[in-house]
């Protein structure tokens, strides 16, 4: 539709704008979600749960623990938003066979849901949250930051990231990104280190 109204309006030529999408981010993602989908789809996320139900029964505090640091290892070489998406299932399964909840609770949403499995939700968002801010895989935004630095001539790769990264505080921050690629401020630009 954009595409259509940008070519009748004449604000731009069809073949620029497509031009200008960086198609290697979005095959990117495209392939992660199909990889996540595969996963639900032929029952490993499920299997998983199940497992983690019988390994750590009832105790909420022990697998929120084993939910944070899991997801926050992985979030930092998968994408954390399909990470999450494939981890919702994992994480429903979990709290229906330990008898933390029903499925129609589970189901109807966050505020039908028991108290007690919220804990199980809230350690794998700050897992895939902290994780994500570790590498430049981690996060969708530092992906994209790191395509918008390709295509302004200055690639950044994974360990010019993560050595930049570390000198950083708040880790990850837009701000923090644009000084990487030498795109923010001229000051910036004479501290960002450049990959060879």
């Amino acid at each position: 539709m954009v595409l259509l109204i940008a070519y009748w309006t004449g604000l731009d030529r069809v073949r620029d704008i497509l031009r200008d999408v960086d198609w290697e981010t979005l095959l990117f993602f495209v392939c992660i979600f199909v990889l996540v989908g595969a996963l639900e789809k032929t029952g490993v996320i499920g299997a998983l749960g199940k497992a983690m139900g019988k390994s750590f029964g009832s105790n909420v505090v022990l697998a929120s623990l084993l939910l944070l640091g899991g997801i926050g290892i992985l979030s930092s070489i998968i994408p954390n938003i399909p990470l999450v998406v494939a981890m919702v299932p994992l994480v429903k399964e979990y709290a229906v066979g330990a008898g933390l909840t029903t499925p129609a609770a589970i189901e109807a949403g966050y505020r039908q849901m028991p108290g007690t499995v919220l804990p199980l939700f809230f350690a794998m968002c700050l897992g895939a949250t902290l994780g994500g801010n570790a590498t430049l895989l981690g996060a969708s935004s530092n992906i994209v930051a790191g395509g918008i630095c390709a295509q302004n001539g200055r690639p950044l790769t994974f360990m010019t990231f993560l050595r930049y990264r570390r000198s950083r505080s708040p880790p990850c921050s837009c701000s923090s990104q644009q000084d990487t690629c030498g795109l923010g401020s001229s000051d910036a630009r004479k501290r960002a280190p450049h990959a060879r």
